[in-house]
């Protein structure tokens, strides 16, 4: 899902394929490509969120593919 809400934010929707979900490896490369931008970025599973800069808080999402 690709939505632009507002005037320039953009929401859209991923979904993890892989088998180990967001580990490290992957983590990494989300933040390197993140930081490379002036943006906001927030990662949810369920009722659970957090800032995609927060390499700590994204592994403690514990994000497995479903």
């Amino acid at each position: 899902m690709y939505d632009v809400v507002g005037g320039d934010m953009v929401e859209f929707t991923k979904t993890i394929k892989d088998p180990l979900g967001l580990h490290a490896r992957p983590v990494a490369l989300l933040y390197d490509i993140i930081a490379k931008h002036r943006c906001d970025v927030s990662v949810s599973i369920g009722d659970r969120h957090t800032n995609g800069r927060d390499v700590m808080g994204l592994m403690a999402l514990s994000l497995i593919h479903i």
